[in-house]
Formats: structure tokens, sequence, C-alpha cells
């Protein structure tokens, strides 16, 4: 039901379990790739659309635009890569629990 989403989630956590010790330049670069593998998560409702998505399908939305949000931050200079690199992990492993929790 959510395997596009979870084929996301899991390409980003995967992306950043790779990353133990990284330049400043790569650590922007990576960044770079998650905000760009995360432009492709869809939007649990469509423009227009009266149907309410599932509580589970919208958290999930919400932490992965939460992820993308800080990954533009981290790049901009205002956060630290390692002081929220853990929080970016853990916010795409909550998602991914939700969405497979909800199959």
């Amino acid at each position: 039901m959510y395997s596009k989403q979870i084929d996301i989630l899991i390409a980003c956590i995967e992306m950043l379990s790779e990353t133990p010790a990284l330049t400043t330049a790569k650590k922007t670069e990576l960044m770079q790739t998650v905000i760009d593998t995360l432009s492709k998560y869809p939007k649990p409702t469509e423009k227009g659309d009266t149907k309410e998505p599932e509580r589970a399908e919208l958290a999930a939305f919400l932490l992965t635009s939460t992820v993308r949000n800080t990954a533009k931050l981290i790049i901009l200079g205002y956060m630290e890569f390692d002081k929220e690199f853990l929080r970016l992990v853990g916010k795409l492993d909550w998602a991914l629990s939700l969405l497979t929790q909800s199959e």
C-alpha cells in the first residue's frame, strides 16, 4: 500500500548509514541528496481531495517533511549535521515504522 513511501524512506536511511566521518562538503552533498530523494515522497492527499488521509500516513509525511526541512537548515548553516544526525535517522525510522505497522 505504501511501497513508494517505504522505498524512499529506506533509501534515505541507507544513505545516512554510510556517514561515519564526512567532510563538510560531503555532508552538504549528502543533505542535498536526502532532500532530493524526499522531494519524491508523495503527499498524503491531493489538493481539493475531500478524503482524509490515514493518521499513520499523515504522520509519516509530516516526519519526512521535518527531515527535509532540517536538511535544508543544515545546508544553510543554521543547524549542525553532527547534532541533528541521530534525530534525522530517528524520524525516518519512525515514519517507516508507522507505514509498515499500518499495512
